[in-house]
């Protein structure tokens, strides 16, 4: 089962990120691929949700289900989508600068045409390169909301 993973340091807390990461119906708004995002329900720290994306110029739709474990660690597993399996977790630790986000994936590829499609999708770098996007992407809003946070302590 191919596994990829990539981190990035954020100069937000470890608060700020959890709460992105787990303000799933805003996805549209920090990933540019994820045309729509619905939660289905909630339940404690579990959370189901459909999600449209866009992998190579396709349309996807996805049902993950969420596990929010604070404060440093997330998981997410497809229920329905277009691999045969997927998971994936961030795990939060706060340092000096704010936070290390770390992002760990692993898909089982299935057969076909569309297994064909998703191996190619994580041979090419494709996958691993849109995972880099995504902590890029949480940062620049995390960061925007810590400057905010720090701003209005600082006026406030």
């Amino acid at each position: 089962m191919p596994r990829l993973s990539t981190s990035i340091s954020i100069k937000a807390s470890r608060n700020i990120v959890f709460q992105i990461l787990e303000d799933v119906e805003n996805y549209p708004q920090y990933f540019h691929y994820v045309r729509h995002a619905k939660i289905l329900r909630r339940e404690g720290n579990t959370m189901v949700a459909e999600i449209d994306e866009v992998i190579y110029g396709l349309p996807q739709h996805l049902q993950t289900r969420f596990r929010f474990l604070p404060p440093d660690h997330i998981e997410a597993e497809q229920i329905k989508g277009p691999f045969q399996s997927a998971r994936a977790w961030f795990q939060l630790e706060e340092n000096a600068e704010g936070t290390q986000l770390e992002h760990t994936a692993e898909f089982e590829i299935g057969r076909g045409i569309v297994g064909k499609l998703i191996h190619r999708f994580i041979a090419d770098s494709y996958a691993q390169d849109r995972m880099a996007e995504e902590l890029a992407a949480i940062k620049q809003v995390a960061e925007a909301k810590a400057r905010e946070t720090w701003s209005l302590k600082r006026n406030g």
